[in-house]
């Protein structure tokens, strides 16, 4: 029963701290050489949570809009994550007064905003050529479709451009960024 518990106990950790969704039950069934079957692995780890009283959520947006950006951390410096991130959750933070967006998948909703986030980078900081190849990056890890999560940045980007909106992209770059290091500098 012991190893039930550790095996189970491992998949619940594994699980909170990933987002990208993989089901990994089968690989620890094999794991088990035989001893635990899916269902048998599945229910305990139900037993576990309901015992120990814990809820477990998807990942928000903002945690894989994180991740996302965590692929850049050993090409860019830090200062340009925090600002794209913040930007990027400011972002996810507005998307949420349109009601389509709770329709969106997390991810996809995340890959939105940091697409809306790298729009108005500094191109010396972050050249066309390393942007797609990040974009393409995080569509290889995230479950989620470019063409869809631009079309949904599409449609962020025109809620700061709305006449009653209270910040425009450009305003949000200049608050988050007022040295104009990370994002175009605006005049």
């Amino acid at each position: 029963m012991y190893q039930l518990i550790a095996l189970v106990a491992l998949h619940i950790g594994i699980k909170s701290h990933c987002c990208t969704r993989v089901n990994f039950l089968p690989a620890f069934a094999k794991l088990a050489a035989g001893r635990f079957t899916i269902d048998e692995i599945r229910t305990m780890e139900l037993k576990m949570l309901s015992d120990l009283g814990w809820t477990v959520n998807h990942p928000t947006p903002q945690a894989f809009a994180t991740e996302m950006l965590l692929v850049l951390s050993e090409h860019v410096p830090r200062k340009f994550l925090e600002t794209t991130l913040e930007v990027a959750n400011y972002v996810i933070e507005c998307a949420y007064l349109q009601p389509e967006a709770y329709e969106e998948e997390h991810s996809t909703l995340a890959f939105a905003a940091v697409l809306v986030a790298l729009r108005g980078v500094h191109r010396h900081i972050l050249p066309r050529s390393v942007n797609i190849e990040l974009c393409n990056k995080i569509e290889s890890l995230v479950p989620c479709d470019f063409e869809h999560a631009n079309q949904i940045g599409t449609q962020m980007t025109a809620l700061f451009d709305h006449e009653n909106a209270h910040l425009t992209l450009k305003e949000l770059y200049q608050n988050v960024d007022p040295e104009g290091r990370v994002y175009v500098s605006v005049n």
